[in-house]
């Protein structure tokens, strides 16, 4: 180093050449020259470095001298020894020496440090890092004072306070501003600038952190001594200068994009081992499994004992943290080292679980070993019952009933067996009965105490369901399970279950509600197949409703989450909802296109067949095929019947079948059709039954249809289902011009627009492929009928009237006395007459006979 010194002050050749005599002998024990004093305490190299020192002070003489000496103490011990001899004689001369040492220094230069702190002139300065005002200064100088406002506290964070990594955002924020494709820093300069820094604190520093850097965040430290074989004070004095240079915020990096250039320090040989030592030192330090299988996955190969049996915890442990590609590469990688047959078919049965999540068509292609696996008694039940679950998705249901049966004689599933797995049981059969209702004979009804915990009572509320007995207590304790589940390995299928019977029996605004819940929590938890799953059920509901647009949507979204191959027997639910949205848009030539879809021929023994023919026979029937459509809609109804599943409002088919009957000209099976229809229904089927009853009315004499339209537009405004309304409005509309009542049809038209429009159908006079039948009109024989509102009523005045009031006037509109509505509504006769006369004021009506068409009229939206 003393050398580079003289060096640097150019000096002539005889110059050069005494200095480096000096330094020969500055660094030997040799006779001196002739021209050096003779020999003293300490030998001829003190008197060497007495004139190499004076050189220094000859050239101050002239001009004042500053000496500047980075990375001090990386200096040899030869040249400390000349700097001291200097430094103790500083005070009479022109001269300022500058070192920069680190803030972590070897041994041998401890000595020197101590030497130059205890001399009266010395000054000892440490550099604190940047502030945040510091920042701001710095990024305002060179970008402007609106990037400053910007950057400042983010980058404060990332650089640490460091000038390095500070000026290294700088330059990467100018590349991204002048190169669109780049993005914003942290980038390239600031990867390199943490790779400089690192090299620069020394081998130890830049050990400790690869160390941390293959650790994860949370992971402890001592496991960074352990890799590394160093001690916990040396560890310990990394770490604080790697948070002194800015790159670690106590013992974690303060930016990914740190870690990530750390990481590119070592080589991809370096840091499998260290991931492999990492798992190993975890697994010492009783780690958790998902902090052990993380570095199994990255590194070399472990064969060890443990290594199997913490992947299936880790595995575990990631599902119900919603982690499901994770757990996925922990089951791939325990496959590839498991030997022992048994524990490799739990780890295979584990995977297909976890895989179904996120591709079924991947998870299929276990499934003939995984059932060879089953009959050779090689799973517990749990497992066993997963198998059975599968089976039912792909379709083999014959497989499915011979394996659970064998489960339910104690014939297989004995290995490792688990106590309490009746409700599971319980459960699986309940989903094999709701995918293929050919089973329900073999439910048995609940007997005893009900069930407490969800996977029972998920069970009990859906086979209820299935078989038309439910009551408003299960429906209750459907939704009590949803509340009390998450979206995890162990909960799902209850809730799956709850949901469904929820569907099932028509309580479509709570299914709705749940379905939306659920819907955000697998798309926070990454669970692709779930996702699609219930983006179908809602793309359901909202046909159901009506919901045109929604629905289209949210099918369309589900099969691209996941194509057509890996939907199993399911593949009905989301093609049926776009098949019927896109004909009722007026749309046949794309709903072709999804009706050309392969499906599984099991897909019609299941209920989602059933919904894939309606929609068919929706399809055939909008583009003039009537007798196909006709065949499929009787498929429906065949099935039903053999499956003995009174479930009338699940697949209306008869009334589909009803409105073609009298398209054809056969009026009187049509209105057999359509009183069949209504006998089936329960009262609160507000749906189906406002449908049938629009087909009978136009069957009906002309005095007749009117009462029965009324009825038919309120169940079906009860209902929610905006299109079945806006169908019903049509009749009404046709039927008032009909009779003069010009006022009132323009209304209807006015509201069948709003409809239309708001939710995405094509109103139904306007459907491009055919006319709708029930929309023909009224004989002109019908006689007069009294007026049902004056002609200045407004329908906008309903949206006046209070929550209170308007139930009394639904009530009265259906002709309730006020007695009856005032034992409905658990209030007192004067408060109904009270709020009658308010409603009649507001509504600018006389009396409770001119409420009906009103009531029609009013703004309905689901919620």
């Amino acid at each position: 180093m003393i050398g580079q010194l003289l060096h640097s002050g150019t000096p002539s050749h005889d110059e050069a050449e005494r200095h480096k005599r000096l330094l020969v002998h500055a660094v030997s024990t040799v006779e001196p020259p002739a021209f050096l004093p003779p020999p003293g305490r300490g030998g001829a190299d003190v008197r060497a470095r007495r004139e190499l020192a004076n050189i220094f002070f000859e050239r101050a003489q002239s001009a004042p001298l500053i000496i500047g000496v980075d990375d001090a103490h990386y200096m040899d011990q030869h040249s400390l020894e000349c700097l001291l001899f200097l430094i103790r004689r500083l005070r009479s001369s022109r001269i300022l020496l500058v070192l920069n040492e680190s803030s972590r220094v070897p041994q041998g230069y401890q000595w020197f440090q101590a030497e130059v702190s205890r001399q009266p002139f010395t000054r000892i300065m440490r550099m604190n890092p940047l502030s945040r005002r510091d920042v701001f200064r710095m990024i305002a100088a060179t970008l402007g004072e609106a990037h400053a406002d910007q950057y400042a506290g983010i980058w404060h964070h990332i650089s640490g306070g460091s000038p390095l990594l500070m000026r290294a955002l700088l330059e990467d924020q100018q590349a991204a501003a002048l190169d669109p494709l780049l993005e914003a820093p942290p980038g390239p300069a600031f990867h390199q600038a943490v790779s400089n820094c690192l090299h620069r604190c020394g081998d130890a520093v830049l050990a400790v952190a690869q160390g941390l850097a293959v650790l994860a965040d949370g992971d402890p430290t001592s496991a960074v001594e352990e890799i590394l074989g160093e001690s916990h004070a040396t560890v310990a004095q990394c770490v604080d200068v790697l948070n002194s240079a800015g790159l670690l915020e106590g013992t974690g990096f303060r930016h990914k994009a740190t870690r990530s250039a750390v990481l590119d320090t070592l080589s991809p040989g370096e840091r499998s081992r260290l991931h492999a030592d990492a798992a190993r030192q975890l697994h010492t330090l009783g780690a958790s499994a998902v902090a052990q299988a993380r570095h199994l996955i990255a590194g070399d190969p472990v064969s060890e004992p443990w290594v199997t049996e913490t992947l299936l915890e880790a595995a575990d442990q990631a599902v119900d943290e919603g982690r499901v590609y994770l757990a996925a590469d922990c089951l791939r990688l325990a496959q590839e080292g498991c030997t022992d047959e048994r524990m490799l078919a739990t780890v295979k049965a584990a995977l297909v679980h976890v895989e179904w999540q996120l591709d079924p068509a991947v998870a299929g292609r276990y499934l003939p070993e995984l059932t060879r696996a089953v009959w050779q008694d090689k799973l517990a039940v749990p497992a066993v019952l997963s198998v059975v679950s599968q089976l039912v998705w792909s379709g083999d249901i014959e497989q499915a009933k011979e394996v659970f049966d064998a489960v339910e004689r104690g014939e297989i599933g004995t290995q490792l067996p688990e106590a309490g797995h009746e409700e599971a049981l319980t459960l699986t059969h309940a989903w094999m009965c709701c995918a293929f209702p050919e089973l329900l004979g073999r439910l048995s009804p609940a007997e005893g105490a009900r069930p407490r915990n969800t996977t029972g009572m998920a069970a009990l509320a859906l086979s209820s369901v299935l078989k038309g007995e439910a009551d408003g207590t299960l429906v209750t304790e459907a939704e009590e399970v949803l509340q009390r589940s998450r979206l995890d390995g162990r909960s799902l299928g209850p809730a799956a279950a709850a949901l469904a019977a929820l569907v099932l029996s028509g309580r479509l605004r709570t299914a709705a509600h749940w379905c939306d819940a659920l819907l955000q929590e697998a798309t926070e938890r990454n669970a692709p197949m779930w996702r699609a799953l219930l983006l179908a059920t809602r793309a359901h509901v909202d046909m159901r409703w009506g919901m045109l647009d929604a629905a289209e949507r949210s099918a369309q979204v589900a099969l691209d989450i996941a194509p057509p191959g890996g939907w199993g027997v399911l593949l009905g639910l989301p093609l049926a909802s776009l098949v019927s949205a896109m004909v009722a848009k007026g749309r046949c030539r794309e709903a072709e296109k999804y009706l050309r879809v392969p499906v599984p021929a099991a897909m019609f023994q299941t209920p989602f067949g059933l919904d894939y023919l309606q929609a068919r026979a929706q399809y055939f029937a909008a583009v003039g095929q009537t007798s196909a459509a006709l065949g499929d809609l009787h498929r429906c109804g065949e099935l039903m019947d053999k499956w003995h599943l009174e479930l009338p409002a699940l697949v209306p088919w008869r009334v589909r079948a009803a409105e073609l009957s009298l398209e054809m000209g056969r009026v009187q099976e049509s209105r057999d059709q359509a009183e069949e229809q209504l006998a089936r229904l329960r009262p609160e089927e507000y749906r189906a039954r406002g449908m049938a009853l629009r087909v009978l009315a136009a069957t009906s004499a002309p005095e007749q249809r009117l009462p029965l339209l009324r009825e038919s537009a309120e169940l079906l405004v009860k209902s929610g289902d905006c299109y079945e309304q806006a169908r019903t409005m049509t009749a009404l509309k046709r039927m008032c011009q009909e009779l003069g009542w010009l006022e009132q049809a323009r209304k209807l038209e006015s509201r069948i627009a709003e409809l239309s429009s708001k939710y995405g159908f094509v109103p139904p006079a306007e459907a491009p492929e055919r006319e709708d039948p029930l929309t023909a009109p009224v004989a002109a024989s019908l006689p007069p009928a009294p007026s049902l509102a004056p002609s200045h009523t407004d329908h906008e005045l309903v949206r006046d009237l209070t929550e209170a009031e308007l139930r009394v006037a639904v009530l009265a509109a259906q002709r309730h006395t006020n007695t009856q509505i005032a034992k409905t509504l658990f209030i007192t006769v004067s408060t109904v007459e009270q709020h009658l006369t308010r409603v009649y004021r507001k509504l600018r009506v006389s009396n409770r006979a001119d409420l009906s068409l009103e009531l029609l009229l009013r703004s309905v939206d689901h919620p």
